[in-house]
């Protein structure tokens, strides 16, 4: 019976939850901006500004050639859920280092203003020789990266299933409705 009790109780929560969330919006605008990066490559932006004025980035997405110790060259994507606050200059910076097996260490500045947006860029990673018998560093070495904005809709929480939107609890145990 214990189990029952717990099951139903997780269930109202739920459903509770379900009710609560499923009509809210989220307030503010998804703004986009597009360009290109120094070695004419695309990059992408998607901020969200909410109605108290702060921003934050949601989406980066960047394309760069990486060239290596060996003089190969690897064309290179990569997308990131950011949800960082701008600075209330617009300004934001993401370093990040992933090592082991699949290093990568990742240097991107920027700012964000009202038309556009710009910065610089570096990507490091290890790599392969063609042979695959010795290991070679590539990286993008410095590169500047200009966007332009070119779209703003109002925000909006994930597609809903039956007037459910999705939520989920941090780790610091918050809880949040999660955004597309």
């Amino acid at each position: 019976m214990k189990n029952f009790a717990r099951s139903a109780l997780v269930l109202a929560v739920i459903a509770t939850l379900g009710l609560t969330l499923a009509g809210r919006a989220v307030a503010g605008q998804k703004i986009s901006y597009r360009g290109r990066t120094s070695q004419d490559e695309r990059v992408s932006l998607q901020v969200l500004k909410r109605d108290s004025g702060h921003r934050f980035i949601r989406r980066l997405t960047v394309f760069m050639t990486l060239t290596c110790d060996d003089a190969s060259t690897t064309d290179f994507g990569i997308g990131f859920g950011i949800g960082r606050r701008l600075d209330d200059d617009g300004s934001f910076g993401l370093h990040d280092l992933y090592t082991g097996m699949w290093g990568l260490a990742i240097d991107i500045d920027g700012v964000v203003r009202w038309r556009s947006a710009e910065g610089t860029l570096e990507i490091s990673a290890p790599g392969l020789t063609e042979d695959g018998g010795d290991a070679t560093f590539c990286t993008t070495g410095a590169v500047d990266w200009t966007a332009d904005r070119v779209s703003s809709r109002p925000a909006s929480p994930l597609p809903a299933r039956d007037g459910v939107t999705m939520v989920r609890i941090d780790r610091d145990g918050e809880l949040r409705v999660i955004e597309p």
